[in-house]
């Protein structure tokens, strides 16, 4: 006698492989994306550390410990001087570009950006000025919104009750821009170190000093809290994150 053999026929293996690859197409792009994020909040701890270390540094070798406001670099944001930051940039960190360079150049200072906001604050904080319109009530639009701020989508239309709400605050929200040459182009001085991670010096308001970090330079995705970052720096020299 011979023993019948038993196996998959066709159909079910070609569902089998189709429930894999759905699986797949649905874990696949999450694993990715989730490796992406831990990569650039390496970077970003590692960016901290970069300018952390070099603060330190600076205050001990030319200054005073714990007092950022006596050394060059105080000098240097209060002047405005691209060539003081080159300066102190050549002592303290290994650069692979700055500002010096054409390819820094090329690929920072030159892009394009359309978003303006009316004021601004040292520390990357955007405040767009605004008035709000006496009247009893009034609906959300776009007319709304005074320069630096655009209209709430889930607000379009929507009835506002003046004498509980402003309407700027009940139908806008800050216009801020996340494409990176808004904010290159607000530095005075910008360098990228051997580690990948580009930095900039932004305009200081005398009590902190602003510095622009892309954790990973020059590539994608170049959209502020992704891999552009405000750091704030106090005059101890302790830095933290201040952006939008």
């Amino acid at each position: 006698m011979y023993n019948k053999l038993k196996g998959f026929t066709l159909a079910e293996v070609l569902i089998t492989l189709g429930i894999i690859g759905v699986v797949a197409a649905m874990t696949i792009p999450v694993l990715i994306g989730q490796y992406k994020e831990k990569v650039l909040e390496t970077q970003y701890k590692k960016g901290v550390n970069i300018i952390s270390t070099a603060l330190q540094a600076i205050m001990a070798e030319e200054g005073t410990p714990g007092d950022l406001s006596n050394t060059p670099l105080n000098t240097c944001y209060q002047d405005k001087d691209a060539a003081c930051f080159a300066d102190v940039v050549s002592k303290y960190f290994k650069t692979s570009y700055t500002s010096d360079n054409q390819s820094f150049k090329d690929n920072f200072e030159a892009i394009e950006y359309t978003a303006y906001l009316p004021s601004y604050m040292a520390g990357g904080v955007f405040v767009p000025k605004a008035e709000a319109i006496p009247s009893e009530t009034t609906t959300c639009n776009q007319s709304s919104c005074p320069s630096g701020y655009k209209l709430d989508p889930e607000k379009n239309g929507a009835l506002v009750l003046l004498e509980d709400h402003d309407e700027i605050e009940f139908c806008c929200i800050p216009d801020v821009p996340e494409d990176d040459g808004y904010y290159w182009k607000r530095t005075t001085y910008g360098f990228q170190t051997t580690d990948g991670i580009a930095f900039g010096f932004m305009e200081s308001d005398g009590t902190s000093y602003p510095v622009l970090m892309d954790v990973n330079g020059l590539k994608a995705p170049n959209k502020i809290n992704q891999d552009l970052y405000v750091l704030n720096v106090n005059r101890r020299g302790v830095v933290s994150s201040s952006s939008n």
